[in-house]
């Protein structure tokens, strides 16, 4: 009988350590959590710089325009709170430097609750430890809308209204040393337009009317006969900010300026 519960007892220890062996999947949005999204910079040299940081300005909802997109890529602040724990004197890899991988996307319509994605969509940034107990910031895109879902909350043309999508995202990854981490689902309302972000300076706007002689066609600012009011461009036109008719004109019918 002796030998038996020994024999049981050795079998028992053997699959606690195989198990302890092995990294659990974890969520833990104490540790991993999104903090919220970064408001587009103004471009410097064409290059949008975003700041990973608390402080830096922050968006409360988005805003795409479908008709100049059909995709949606914000910057999310991503944080760690996770510790360093390696010794100096004792070099090893330091498990508590994240390496992020990608991130689960909802796109969810709030009226009837219908789902328009889920998809893991990849994305790769690496957030060093924090400091004592002030969070490590990383800012990273992640598509998070696609053209089904824009296509889906598109008003159909109509440059007066906007619906809004429900987008709920987790990002994942990795320690250093192989453990799985997640946050939590972040919640972050996307209101969908037509024509909204296009932006018209005095003048440029021109009613059409194909009977008049000679008919009017185009807006002379917006098709490029007028030389820009602005020369800066939007980090990504069609999300968040707006961007000029004359930028935009070969790219949407909506930049033409004109109007019945």
């Amino acid at each position: 009988m002796n030998r038996i519960w020994g024999h049981t007892l050795s079998t028992a220890i053997l699959a606690l350590a195989a198990g302890s062996a092995f990294p659990a999947c974890v969520h833990n949005d104490g540790s991993l959590f999104v903090d919220g999204v970064l408001f587009p910079p103004t471009p410097a040299g064409g290059i949008c710089t975003y700041t990973a940081s608390p402080t830096a300005q922050a968006l409360s909802r988005g805003l795409v325009d479908a008709a100049l997109t059909d995709s949606y890529t914000p910057f999310f602040l991503v944080g760690s709170a996770l510790i360093a724990q390696g010794a100096a004197a004792t070099p090893q890899a330091e498990t508590s430097r994240l390496t992020l991988q990608g991130v689960d996307v909802r796109v969810v319509d709030p009226v009837d609750n219908s789902q328009w994605m889920n998809a893991d969509v990849l994305t790769a940034a690496t957030i060093e430890p924090a400091s004592g107990s002030t969070p490590s910031y990383v800012a990273l895109a992640a598509s998070i809308m696609d053209a089904t879902a824009i296509a889906h909350f598109n008003p159909q043309g109509s440059t007066s209204g906007s619906k809004l999508a429900e987008v709920y995202v987790k990002f994942y990854g990795t320690t250093l040393g192989g453990q799985y981490i997640e946050s939590d689902e972040f919640l972050y309302p996307v209101d969908v337009c037509y024509g909204c972000l296009v932006s018209f300076p005095p003048g440029a706007l021109v009613t059409y009317a194909p009977t008049a002689n000679p008919p009017v066609v185009k807006s002379a600012y917006c098709s490029g006969a007028v030389a820009a009011t602005t020369t800066t461009v939007p980090c990504i036109i069609g999300q968040d900010q707006p961007v000029d008719c004359q930028a935009c004109y070969d790219l949407s019918s909506a930049c033409s300026g004109l109007i019945q």
